[in-house]
């Protein structure tokens, strides 16, 4: 294996600083722990287009091989991917 660029070590310690500030749905930390922050959250629900089209996918092929992995892209404007859109 290659040795990290500067570049890679850069990335990897920005991305290690913005998951240790960050919660898992991309709030400040302090602010998620801060007592004067209870009652102020909201929550929206969304669909995620992409997982539900993979789950929708796996329902219409049940007898998929164990460890097929699916590839799901945005067809709208690709003539190719828009062919597999029934499927």
């Amino acid at each position: 294996m290659e040795d990290w660029s500067e570049r890679d070590r850069a990335l990897a310690v920005g991305l290690t600083a913005l998951e240790e500030a960050t919660t898992q749905h991309g709030n400040p930390v302090d602010l998620a722990m801060d007592s004067d922050s209870e009652g102020w959250w909201a929550v929206k629900q969304v669909m995620d287009q992409e997982a539900a089209a993979e789950e929708r996918y796996r329902e219409r092929h049940p007898d998929l091989p164990p460890g097929t992995r699916l590839i799901v892209k945005y067809a709208k404007g690709d003539p190719e991917l828009e062919e597999l859109l029934d499927d």
